[in-house]
């Protein structure tokens, strides 16, 4: 898990909405390891951040971003 600790405060770091909001900074890091145990054979690959997040910024749940997230990953 620390990559994606390292990473969180990377994701669109210029930001305010993302960079000082200790709720999205929460649902993002749910959603990253949630991901992360979900695809064991991907795992957390740096990049997945900046996806995650600004699909977290448009939907506002950490569940249905997950499951969205899930769905592009998935349609390789």
């Amino acid at each position: 898990m620390n990559q994606i600790e390292k990473d969180i405060y990377r994701t669109h770091s210029d930001s305010p909405t993302f960079s000082k909001n200790i709720n999205f900074i929460k649902m993002l890091k749910e959603v990253l390891i949630s991901y992360s145990v979900y695809d064991i054979e991907i795992g957390y690959v740096q990049g997945l951040n900046m996806i995650a997040g600004v699909l977290l910024f448009h939907i506002k749940s950490a569940e249905q971003t997950f499951w969205t997230l899930v769905e592009m990953m998935d349609d390789q």
